[in-house]
């Protein structure tokens, strides 16, 4: 008798950034993930003809519709479900400590008691917000129990839900940016990933008696802003949002240069961060915060550097005026940044931050990962994973970036512990 092979697919992964839609689908056969189909368009709105001062700050909807239907159109995919994720200027995230009689209390109790909490805090309006929450084991005081509140702006989501519907796909879920890029961090170190969305059901609780907590921070450099997650084996734990990204750094070019933003987007393209002519002072590393007796330092491992792409004695002297226009606004980034990764060493008891890795179409800005290292005293790198390589090595050299297909790819993960489309 011939062995049945299963083959199935998973949901596509429909990441609507700006600049770009992304699709990924996977294929799952004999328990092996592989890439099915990935897809990318543009949007409509062009990143190198105008700032963000310049341009509508949201996308057209019928642009959209109309791309996503292109999409289908060009692609294979399997089916028309689909997910979406919610970003994390959308989004309000942070840890809730709760009074506990039981590990049983009611699920609708809890989103009753969160809503009270934390209805009053939020950058929308409660009366349009969607409540979720992950059950945390890190931290918990006796006699309370410790969840991740997530709370979205339920308006936005839906706005996105329609445009799908429009363009006659179905939305089966919305899933949380930190929860998409942990998944997606965390697979990628063979570690299971979490499955936590907007409006999931509530995850199964794991125990974990580590003595030794360690922790990994995912630096996501959007076109406009940064989103920092730090995360465990059993998903996030942290997230923040940051104003610098891809789009203000050309904008700081252009103003300080007195070029125009095209001139300036090129400037940074060619030779991105010269962290070799000038080295920031900053006390109070994050490495100071992790460090034992005996650490060495993590990043001077003694491998070799990227060439930088100056070579002429003109060229390394733009690379440092670029720089110094920069200097300022990234000494106020990584200050925030160091800030935020102390405040979550400090609350977190046992914690060791082993790694930054790097997401999104700006981490790959040339020599950005190397001076972050030297920052933060830290291994930082773009964030890896097998289904990525696979990814990018089938498009051509100017999109086949990896950070530029976390979010689709972490949404098309989403589905690996469960229900896949035969």
């Amino acid at each position: 008798m011939g062995s049945w092979i299963q083959h199935k697919y998973s949901p596509v992964g429909l990441d609507l950034g700006r600049t770009a839609i992304r699709a990924v689908q996977l294929r799952r056969r004999n328990r092996v993930l592989h890439l099915h189909c990935a897809l990318e368009l543009g949007s409509g709105w062009s990143y190198d003809q105008a700032s963000l001062s310049q341009a509508e700050t949201t996308l057209e909807e019928s642009q959209v519709i109309s791309q996503i239907k292109r999409l289908w159109e060009s692609g294979g995919f399997i089916d028309r479900y689909v997910t979406v994720h919610c970003p994390a200027e959308k989004l309000d995230m942070r840890p809730v400590d709760l009074p506990s009689g039981g590990d049983d209390l009611p699920r609708e109790a809890i989103l009753g008691v969160l809503r009270l909490q934390i209805g009053g805090h939020l950058p929308f309006p409660v009366e349009q917000a969607i409540f979720d929450y992950i059950p945390m084991q890190t931290g918990v005081r006796p006699g309370h129990i410790r969840v991740m509140a997530i709370t979205a702006d339920g308006q936005w989501i839906k706005e996105r839900i329609q445009w799908i519907e429009s363009a006659g796909m179905q939305c089966i879920g919305v899933d949380a940016l930190p929860c998409v890029l942990s998944r997606l961090s965390i697979s990628g170190d063979g570690s299971q990933a979490c499955s936590d969305a907007i409006g999931s059901s509530q995850p199964e609780q794991k125990n974990s008696a580590e003595s030794h907590h360690p922790l990994t921070a995912v630096l996501d450099i959007g076109l406009s802003g940064s989103t920092l997650i730090v995360h465990d084996s059993q998903g996030p734990l942290f997230c923040r949002r940051f104003a610098l990204g891809g789009q203000e750094m050309s904008e700081i070019l252009a103003r300080r240069l007195t070029v125009d933003f095209p001139r300036a987007e090129q400037f940074k393209r060619r030779y991105g961060i010269d962290c070799n002519s000038r080295q920031l002072c900053l006390a109070g590393s994050v490495a100071d915060a992790n460090a034992e007796p005996g650490d060495g330092n993590p990043h001077r491992d003694g491998t070799a550097r990227r060439p930088s792409h100056p070579s002429t004695e003109q060229d390394l002297e733009i690379g440092k005026t670029i720089f110094a226009a920069l200097q300022s606004d990234l000494s106020n980034y990584v200050e925030g940044l160091m800030r935020s990764l102390n405040y979550v060493i400090t609350n977190c008891q046992g914690a060791r931050l082993q790694k930054i890795v790097l997401a999104g179409a700006a981490s790959h800005t040339e020599n950005l990962d190397r001076f972050l290292a030297d920052q933060f005293e830290l291994p930082v790198k773009i964030i890896t994973h097998p289904l990525l390589a696979e990814i990018t090595s089938n498009l051509p050299a100017t999109r086949a970036q990896a950070g530029n297909w976390t979010t689709a790819l972490g949404l098309a993960l989403k589905q690996m512990e469960g229900t896949w489309r035969e």
